[in-house]
């Protein structure tokens, strides 16, 4: 993966663990479809591999100000 690419993801990380909600959305919208379908493979049900990546997305949200 390009360098720059981790870089600004890894500044756009930082900026949603100090709490900017528009972090979250870039990373939101960003990874989650693929995390659905990741997901999607294991569980065999669309609905629920829905409802495990947004908890996902809620319980890191919730935890941000733990991460470093």
């Amino acid at each position: 993966m390009d360098t720059n690419i981790l870089n600004k993801e890894f500044l756009i990380l930082q900026k949603m663990i100090e709490g900017d909600e528009k972090a979250l959305k870039y990373f939101f919208d960003s990874y989650y479809v693929d995390l659905c379908n990741f997901v999607n493979s294991y569980i065999k049900n669309e609905m629920i591999s829905e409802d495990i990546v947004q908890n996902i997305f809620i319980y890191f949200w919730g935890k941000k100000n733990s991460f470093t």
